[in-house]
């Protein structure tokens, strides 16, 4: 052997194997491979240890349901879950990038927080939420982003109940124009311009509001004001 431990094959191990400094290394590939004898109950497990704590940090991957987790004094950060898609993609110093799949963010608990926008700094700056469509090809009408209010209802069905929606009306360089719509439910009939905010001006129950105010269909019920 060539170093402190050189081994082609693979290893059986239920002690400790204690290096100080040590590394892997292949003219080619260098490959750490962490193998279960049951592949529908096993656990694969790196921990990340110092004198006080065995497990202060950890990857453990869950055999029974491709699961990835990463903990930290063991509490659980991050879990990627490939078969239900929960997160697919790439976490950087820039944010989180995904392709093709939705990513939940779920609570079990009773008005619970699920996703929390903070701003630290002591100036008048606030947190902030962007939607942002990038396109080579824009064109009018196009929705730039869209806010979906969804419940079961009666019959155990997914309802969209409530729809906030942006969308881009001229796309043209220099005259850009947009809207804004609510659309809401009533009776099992959709009101999809309960209330429009276009280029200026704010309608009821109409798409294209022609002055600062504008209630279309029925009676308005507008007090003096």
């Amino acid at each position: 052997p060539s170093v402190t431990l050189d081994v082609v094959g693979e290893i059986a191990a239920s002690d400790d194997i204690n290096t100080t400094g040590k590394f892997f290394a292949n003219a080619t590939n260098a490959e750490l491979r962490l193998k279960t004898t049951n592949n529908s109950t096993g656990t694969s497990l790196i921990n990340f240890a110092d004198p006080d704590d065995n497990d202060v940090g950890q990857i453990k991957y869950l055999h029974s349901n491709n699961e990835f987790q990463f903990r930290s004094t063991d509490a659980l950060a991050l879990t990627l879950d490939y078969d239900a898609a929960t997160f697919a993609g790439t976490i950087t110093t820039t944010g989180i990038t995904t392709s093709g799949v939705t990513n939940l963010f779920s609570t079990g608990v009773s008005w619970g927080t699920n996703l929390m926008l903070r701003n630290t700094n002591d100036d008048d700056s606030p947190a902030i939420l962007s939607f942002e469509k990038d396109t080579a090809s824009p064109a009018d009408n196009d929705y730039i982003g869209f806010i979906n209010y969804r419940m079961d209802n009666s019959n155990g069905d997914i309802f969209s109940w409530v729809e906030l929606s942006a969308l881009a009306i001229d796309v043209t360089d220099g005259s850009e124009s947009s809207a804004f719509r609510i659309s809401t439910w009533g009776a099992g009939t959709e009101y999809t311009n309960t209330l429009m905010a276009k280029s200026g001006n704010v309608g009821i129950g109409t798409a294209s509001p022609g002055s600062k105010f504008e209630v279309y269909g029925g009676n308005s019920g507008v007090n003096d004001v």
